[in-house]
Parts: structure tokens; C-alpha cells; sequence
């Protein structure tokens, strides 16, 4: 959000007509002018009213597993944000890079075992690959698709950022807001991402409150919780994280302070190089980085940032040999578990 108040008045206008020309396009969709279609196969939409991170990479991992769990033979679509490639393209844990298919989709399908991971820039050409390629597909997961109003999903899960919240947040670019807020209501349930672990009832109930959800919809809360890092190369894997003294760190994220701050908590954080989300690591923070793997000091890097720096370091094993990477899981608070299993009853349905 624009903190400059100067600016922010200057913005206004454009940020008003941009209101406006997302307002049209959505009552176009809900007054059926513009026409919206229901795949023959099971959909859940996970995507957000803001641009930035919400989680929706963990959100679209725990669903999978849910699925599989359940025997369910499902797929995650994305679009596939950051590649260099257009296209119908499957995702491979092992043979696909970044630049390929996106850091996102190779991230999910390299944290969930056996997962059918694809990407394609057209959602509705993209479904029905999936379901060619994949004779027995029982459900698809879509990634970033609740602006894509061309598909209609069967169940739409809304993710909002804990602290910042669609209700408090302004359209594009006075604010981050890329869809009105009124448009939260197409959502089955809202999901409000990055609590804390502590979150109290009453603090939900005021969250509640803000968001003014319609009868029926589902509020649920969930928190991000990290794990332990690993050593990112198979070599040195017997290494023990609580050994390490010192670390340095980078992050190509939305918002990487909870990741900083995070670490800072675990171990002394000396340094830290952030990088835009999704943004290629270039010449520049590769030098950086080989530069700390000389001194033998310990990168520690998301997930996502490690699937880009794989290839971005070429098979140099001296800089993949001192990095770790800190794996993140979604931590369902107080009913969430229940209402999640719900959701998927009724997508299976």
C-alpha cells in the first residue's frame, strides 16, 4: 500500500478508474453477459482480492495432500507466474526448472509426493489437458484463479493476509487490492492466512466481525508454521541444524520479514539479501551468494527461492553445498480441520 500521502492523493484517480473497469467486468460476469463454465470434473479455486502473498502455495500443498489422502486421484493447475515458456506444460519434481514452469508449481510438486502438477496461461485449456493426460482424474486444484471468472469452480476458497485484510485494503495502485472487495462474497469460505499460532477466539470473533461475511459462506483461520531447515544437496544431509551458529539469508518473497524475523529468532542472523517475488537471481546475487559459500557461511533460503537457485547456480556444488533450505507447512486453528474436511465433502459431492 502507498504510504505517501501525497502520492496516495495523486493515485487516487487512477486507482478509482481501475475500481471501476474491475467493478464492470464482475457484474458482467454475475448478470451473465460474460459467460462462465463448470468443467464436468470437481474444482476448488484457491486465490485472493490482493496482489502479494497469501499463503496460497502451502494452502494449494495441504489440499493435495487431502485429497491423496482421501484416495482421491487430484491435480493443481497454475499459470505458472515468472517462466520463460507459454503453454501447456506438465511440471516434473525432477526435471522441470523454474524458468520452465514457475517457482510456485515446482515448489508444490516437489513438497507433494506424487502430486500432477501442471501449468497453463489459459485455465479452461489448461483442465482439459489435465483431464486427457490424466484418463482417471477425479479433481483439479486451481492456483490463482478466483479473478479467472471464465471457469467456475465448484468450491472457491478466499485467502486474506492476517493484519491485512481485504475490508482495510485499497484498489491497485493506491492499494494492493487487484478485485473489489464486494467480490469476496462468490467465495465458499475465507480463509485468513499468516495467524498467529496463539490467535484467541475473541481475537476471531472481531476478525469475524470485520469481514461481514453472507450467511452460509465459511470463515476459517490459519497459521504458517516453519520447519527445520535441511541441507539443500543430499551430501551433508547428516548435518545438524541446531549446530549452526551463525546464517545468512535469502528471500525472493512477497513479504519476507515473517521469514527474516523468524530466523533472526533461531539463530544470528548476519546478513540477508531479498529479491523480488518471483525475480530471476541474477549476476548480481549470484556473485553475493558465492561469495558467503567461499567465507563457508550458512545460506538458509525458502522453498520457493531454492527451486530458482538450483538452477540458477548451474550444478555449482561448492555455493549448493552451504545452503539450507527452511520448509514452511500450514497449521489449520481451531475448527479449521473439520470445516476443511467439509469443504471437500462438498467438492466431492
Amino acid at each position: 500500500m502507498v504510504k505517501n500521502r501525497l502520492l496516495r492523493v495523486l493515485l487516487w484517480p487512477v486507482a478509482w478508474l481501475y475500481g471501476v473497469v474491475v467493478l464492470a467486468r464482475g457484474a458482467l460476469y454475475d448478470w451473465g453477459w460474460l459467460r462462465s463454465v463448470r468443467l464436468g470434473i470437481p474444482t476448488l479455486v484457491v486465490g485472493n482480492l490482493a496482489v502479494g502473498g497469501t499463503g496460497k502455495s502451502p494452502m494449494v500443498r495441504d489440499v493435495l495432500k487431502r485429497l491423496e489422502g482421501r484416495g482421491v486421484s487430484a491435480a493443481m493447475l497454475s499459470r505458472g507466474y515468472g517462466r520463460r515458456t507459454r503453454g501447456f506444460r506438465s511440471v516434473y519434481a525432477e526435471r522441470s526448472s523454474a524458468s520452465e514452469v514457475g517457482d510456485e508449481p515446482l515448489m508444490v510438486a516437489r513438497g507433494a509426493a506424487g502430486a500432477k502438477v501442471a501449468v497453463c496461461e489459459d485455465r479452461l485449456r489448461g483442465c482439459k489437458a489435465l483431464t486427457e493426460i490424466y484418463s482417471g482424474l477425479q479433481a483439479i486444484v486451481l492456483d490463482d484463479a478466483f479473478q479467472h471468472r471464465r471457469l467456475r469452480g465448484k468450491v472457491n476458497l478466499l485467502l486474506t493476509r492476517y493484519g491485512r485484510l481485504y475490508v482495510d485494503d485499497y484498489p491497485m495502485p493506491v492499494g494492493r487490492l487487484r478485485d473489489t472487495a464486494r467480490q469476496a462474497r462468490r467465495a465458499n469460505a475465507v480463509v485468513v492466512t499468516g495467524c498467529p499460532m496463539g490467535l484467541t477466539e475473541r481475537e476471531a470473533m472481531q476478525i469475524a466481525g470485520r469481514l461481514q461475511l453472507r450467511e452460509g459462506q465459511g470463515l476459517l483461520f490459519a497459521a504458517t508454521e516453519q520447519g527445520t531447515p535441511y541441507r539443500l544437496l543430499e551430501e551433508g544431509r547428516d548435518a545438524a541444524w541446531q549446530d549452526v551458529r551463525e546464517v545468512v539469508a535469502l528471500a525472493g518473497i512477497a513479504d519476507p520479514k515473517p521469514f527474516f524475523d523468524w530466523l533472526a529468532g533461531e539463530k544470528r542472523l548476519a546478513e540477508t539479501l531479498r529479491l523480488r517475488d518471483h525475480g530471476r537471481i541474477g549476476p548480481g546475487a549470484l556473485r553475493r551468494l558465492k561469495q558467503w559459500a567461499a567465507q563457508g557461511r550458512t545460506i538458509v533460503v525458502t522453498e520457493k527461492d531454492a527451486v530458482r537457485l538450483e538452477e540458477a547456480a548451474g550444478g555449482d556444488a561448492a555455493l549448493l553445498r552451504q545452503v539450507w533450505v527452511a520448509p514452511i507447512a500450514l497449521r489449520w486453528l481451531f475448527d479449521g480441520e473439520k470445516k476443511m474436511g467439509e469443504l471437500l465433502d462438498g467438492l466431492l459431492r
